[in-house]
């Protein structure tokens, strides 16, 4: 997702930028320090480098402290702001965005003038239309409340051009991959990659196994097709023909290649020492960033945008046995 936060501040942008990358901002309930460290060294190595810790104490600002010390390039987000003199003491811990309870004018003129991120929650329309006229493009939403039901946030899309949410509370797992399906969805701030009993018992690697089931679940990723180099457009067709006999499928040209059925492609002129191979996922903006994050890099050349401009195709750069990969936009 290319998210673009627009309000004063050249610190703001990278930081919900990130965010948007991410997708999800794993709220964080536990106090006990040694469990939250532990946990963020895990979502940091998963590719989920976010998270979020409600002020509830003195105590929360010592572990955002801590938890930028041991990652300082790890996302913390402090929620349940509700003066100043708590947005100043955020700032010092290294708060890298504000979450207010509500649209207060003062508090949010606070975090711009210290180019600080605010993203107030909005619990009805007259409160983002508040936010929107003191200069916000990104609020958030309650889950289970009328505003956030999916069908209402397509609506919101429509009527207040260019404001983005970030959906907070209580979000059903098997309901985060359809917000962020949305385009003016830059994250899920949600508790739900993370059980309660796990962080109860300290159990780290069984907590370590939800995440990557998350994150997997996350990208959605599945073997699309996969590539065959011809020689030529002749020697492709033939090629197809043989893949098409084969699997009892029809044969579809296109600029580039033939299709055999679904599964085969061949190209006339393709990538990869050995051919390519093809997967989809829920989105591939936010996969890009995902595998970036792991070390991972793409060929510019290869994108391909849609109508809203954001990348729906990517090749990487870096080719697995002789195969070029590329991602591709599920429909």
């Amino acid at each position: 997702m290319d998210y673009t936060y627009t309000t004063r501040g050249e610190n703001v942008l990278p930081r919900l930028k990130e965010i948007a990358g991410i997708g999800v901002v794993p709220v964080l309930k536990s106090q006990n320090v040694s469990v939250v460290l532990k946990v963020t060294e895990i979502l940091a190595r998963q590719a989920l480098p976010a998270v979020e810790i409600a002020l509830r104490s003195s105590s929360s600002l010592e572990l955002v402290r801590q938890i930028k010390q041991q990652n300082p390039k790890m996302i913390v987000g402090v929620s349940n702001v509700l003066t100043a003199d708590q947005i100043e003491e955020a700032e010092k811990a290294g708060a890298d965005f504000i979450s207010t309870v509500h649209v207060n004018a003062a508090l949010i003129e606070s975090c711009l003038a210290r180019n600080l991120p605010v993203v107030p929650e909005c619990p009805t329309a007259v409160d983002i239309e508040h936010a929107q006229a003191l200069g916000l493009d990104c609020v958030k939403l309650l889950s289970g409340t009328p505003l956030a039901d999916l069908k209402m946030v397509k609506e919101l899309k429509e009527r207040y051009h260019g404001m983005h949410f970030m959906i907070t509370a209580g979000i059903a797992r098997n309901e985060i991959v359809n917000y962020l399906d949305l385009s003016c969805i830059v994250a899920c701030c949600t508790a739900g990659q993370l059980r309660e009993k796990d962080l109860e018992t300290a159990d780290f690697d069984q907590i370590e196994k939800e995440v990557a089931k998350f994150v997997k679940e996350l990208l959605g990723m599945e073997l699309a097709h996969v590539g065959v180099n011809g020689t030529s457009a002749q020697d492709a067709f033939g090629i197809a023909e043989q893949f098409g006999t084969l699997l009892e499928e029809n044969v579809l040209e296109t600029p580039i290649s033939y299709f055999a059925g679904e599964s085969v492609e061949i190209m006339k002129n393709g990538r990869g020492v050995h051919g390519h191979i093809g997967y989809r996922v829920n989105n591939v903006a936010r996969a890009m960033h995902h595998f970036q994050l792991r070390g991972y890099h793409f060929v510019p050349q290869t994108f391909k945008k849609n109508e809203e401009g954001e990348i729906i195709f990517a090749y990487f750069e870096e080719e697995i046995g002789g195969f070029a990969v590329h991602l591709s936009q599920k429909q």
